[in-house]
């Protein structure tokens, strides 16, 4: 059977028809993977979408989730920086005041969350919620840990 296939395709490259074919000296298209669960329509509709410059919302979300959580973060940090070392009471109130403006931040970044880890077609990229008084606290760690650190050098 092959050597019969391979007769027939030989026979049709001598006469010349394989010279006019859509794509002939340029390279093979790139093999395109999908998500063996998603539907062909789905993923042809996402390959449309994408085309044309539009993201799946998981991604849009992604990148938010992501932005807010580097803002967060970047606010402790300066908050972090204006507290004296050893840290006073009145320090601690006024970190535990940033704390309770923070947390409405985190509710609603946990709830972006929440939709993403919905959306997002690959469980390996779920994420885990925020954790605002662990966060807190590994901040106020590094805190004194930085102060024992200078301590140390002084002496």
């Amino acid at each position: 059977m092959d050597r019969l296939v391979e007769d027939l395709i030989q026979e049709s490259m001598q006469r010349g028809e394989f010279d006019n074919l859509s794509g002939k000296g340029k390279p093979l298209p790139q093999r395109i993977d999908h998500n063996p669960y998603v539907d062909f329509t789905t993923h042809k509709l996402n390959q449309v979408l994408i085309d044309n410059g539009f993201a799946p919302e998981w991604i849009t979300l992604q990148k938010e989730i992501r932005e807010e959580k580097d803002c967060l973060l970047n606010d402790m940090n300066s908050v972090k920086q204006k507290l004296s070392k050893p840290l006073t009471y009145e320090d601690m109130e006024e970190w535990e005041t940033h704390v309770k403006k923070w947390k409405g931040r985190v509710d609603q970044l946990n709830s972006k969350i929440n939709k993403y880890n919905l959306l997002v077609p690959i469980l390996m990229k779920q994420m885990f919620l925020f954790d605002l008084h662990k966060t807190c606290e590994a901040i106020l760690k590094e805190h004194e840990d930085n102060k024992e650190q200078e301590s140390r050098v002084k002496s």
